[in-house]
């Protein structure tokens, strides 16, 4: 029995099990008191929390005629009630009028709006803040621009005009602009119904079906059969639609011509005092939220009227976190559009216009 229970003692697993756990225990106390004492870096950081798990402040700039100081005495504030940083927002009288100061001097991206951001760019990197900002004045979906520049928010518009079996169509109808106006009015701004629409497709479509909107509102809803419509946009020459409708028809259905047009949907995102005398100091206009353009729109902005001072740039590496970029436009429009979408879509259909219909404007029209 002796030499059986010596004999598994002397099992060189059991041998360094027993070893290691004499090591174990032959340590100061004090060492384990210490690993007690060490706290949890996640209990540190709750006890003592980074800047970035601080709470923020949404810090409303009435305009650029603020005092500097002002600003910068606001963000000292923040820090004394252990804040986290800001999100630094060009208010703008929230982009309606009456204006009561001049924004060619006092907008967004003009020299004294460079001297309140520095200012509190530099204030924010003294008290080791976080710095969110709005890339534009207001909601910031739009910058100051020339109207009708590359860049800015298009639409799709369209027209509408009902034929009978057998009978052309004639002239183009022309574009209907204010289709989906008024839907948000006070909040954000109606497209602004001036400059060109260019067609960019017209199609023929049969009719199934009429009723009456929902809800009690005026007009109707016109239902068209998605699989017995016709690309016309060939046919169509100087405002002319070089085509008859067909005669034998189901149930001697009418038809209806659409025609769609492209074209800048004139949004304002902020709107200024008018006849502003400069381009900067009119205002703000929607971006392209689509295309490559209209993000070049913003952040070309950003690099020659506010981060072309190198120490605007500087600090904004520095403290700069998130970027706010909001976009309540959709809402107004018919139909936002980026230019390339009408190119692409044509790829992915084979230059199917009839797909207009279907795909963007549903199957009730």
């Amino acid at each position: 029995m002796i030499n059986r229970s010596f004999g598994a003692f002397c099992n060189p697993a059991c041998v360094l099990a027993i070893l290691l756990l004499l090591s174990a225990l032959s340590k100061p106390a004090c060492h384990a008191a210490q690993a007690q004492r060490t706290t949890p870096p996640p209990l540190q950081h709750f006890r003592d929390p980074p800047a970035t798990s601080r709470p923020k402040f949404r810090y409303w700039l009435p305009d650029a005629s603020v005092p500097a100081s002002d600003v910068q005495a606001d963000v000292r504030s923040l820090a004394e009630v252990s804040a986290g940083g800001l999100e630094f927002l060009g208010f703008y009288n929230q982009g309606f009028p009456p204006i009561s100061t001049d924004w060619s001097k006092y907008g967004f991206g003009t020299p004294a709006f460079k001297e309140i951001l520095r200012a509190a760019l530099q204030t924010t990197a003294e008290h080791s803040l976080v710095f969110d900002f709005a890339v534009g004045p207001n909601t910031a979906h739009g910058v100051p621009a020339i109207p009708g520049s590359e860049g800015l928010a298009m639409e799709l518009v369209y027209g509408a005009r009902t034929i009978a079996p057998s009978q052309r169509a004639g002239s183009l109808p022309p574009p209907k602009l204010d289709f989906n106006h008024g839907f948000l009015n006070g909040w954000v701004h109606e497209p602004e119904n001036w400059g060109p629409s260019q067609l960019v497709a017209v199609v023929g479509a049969e009719v199934v079906g009429r009723s009456r909107k929902a809800g009690g509102s005026s007009g109707e809803v016109v239902r068209l059969n998605e699989s017995n419509v016709v690309d016309l946009t060939n046919l169509t020459r100087n405002g002319v639609v070089d085509w008859q409708a067909p005669s034998s028809g189901r149930d001697g259905r009418e038809w209806v011509v659409l025609a769609f047009y492209q074209r800048y949907s004139n949004e304002r995102s902020c709107v200024s005092i008018p006849d502003a005398p400069t381009w900067i100091g009119n205002g703000s206009w929607m971006v392209d939220h689509f295309s490559p353009s209209g993000a070049k729109k913003t952040t070309d902005f950003w690099d020659q009227h506010l981060l072309d001072d190198g120490e605007i740039d500087k600090l904004m590496r520095q403290v700069g976190k998130y970027c706010k970029y909001a976009s309540p436009d959709f809402l107004e429009e018919q139909l936002l559009v980026a230019d390339t979408m009408l190119s692409s879509m044509g790829r992915q259909h084979g230059d199917d216009v009839s797909a207009l219909v279907d795909t963007y404007f549903s199957r009730q029209i």
